[in-house]
């Protein structure tokens, strides 16, 4: 019977996002929005978006990670 080594992967816990969106101060038909982590206790702007009439918006796709190329985007 032949024998297997036991492997154990740890993983680090699941991060929380929280994505707010809000109006530009100085420009009331632009929108920001900006991921705030709560752990590091800091945010970053992550998309800047025009106001658009009855539109709605949605996320999709990308990994929870710092890089760029795996960060989800807004369509609409």
């Amino acid at each position: 019977m032949p024998r297997y080594a036991s492997v154990t992967v740890s993983r680090p816990p699941p991060q929380t996002h929280f994505f707010l969106f809000g109006s530009d101060k100085d420009d009331r038909s632009r929108w920001t929005v900006q991921r705030y982590d709560p752990h590091q206790q800091r945010a970053e702007r992550v998309a800047d978006m025009e106001a658009r009439r009855w539109a709605t918006f949605s996320v999709v796709g990308g990994e929870w990670s710092d890089s760029w190329a795996h960060f989800p985007r807004c369509v609409y």
